[in-house]
């Protein structure tokens, strides 16, 4: 069996695991092999279900530690400060997110909704058009939003 196609079985045994014990086994992941960046991101994931901040930041900081490209971990990152309310340090993991993959658009839209926040409308409007253009998925999202700008 491919690597691949055993990361997917385990992902989605763990899946069915209660919550508990799933954050148990990502964490035996984690210690099996430190370097397991996939491990780190799904460990803060779950963080981010029990709304423990604090936790989903450490993990998607060690995710990216071991793989800097890894643009999902920066999108998902963003969106725990937005949370938080931290823009800045949202915005920041938002474009660091588009420098590593600039076509995702659902970081264009999460960087919208930071600027909007953040009362820099032009560059919401900019990020909001690009989120439109590059995931088609999210026009309702965006038409929604279009509908707040000034």
């Amino acid at each position: 069996m491919n690597k691949f196609k055993y990361n997917l079985i385990t992902s989605i045994v763990l899946l069915l695991l209660p919550f508990d014990e799933q954050i148990k086994e990502y964490k035996i992941k984690i210690a099996t092999n430190d370097a397991d960046y996939k491990a780190y991101y799904d460990l803060a994931m779950l963080y981010i279900v029990d709304n423990d901040s604090e936790l989903a930041i450490k993990n998607f900081k060690n995710c990216i530690r071991h793989n800097p490209e890894y643009y999902d971990a920066y999108n998902n990152l963003g969106y725990v400060y937005f949370k938080l309310g931290q823009l800045d340090e949202a915005i920041l993991n938002y474009k660091k997110a588009l420098f590593v993959k600039n076509d995702l658009g659902i970081a264009h839209y999460n960087l919208a909704l930071a600027y909007l926040e953040n009362n820099q409308i032009d560059l919401s409007v900019k990020h909001i058009k690009l989120a439109k253009y590059y995931d088609p998925s999210l026009t309702e999202q965006v038409n929604k939003m279009m509908l707040i700008l000034p």
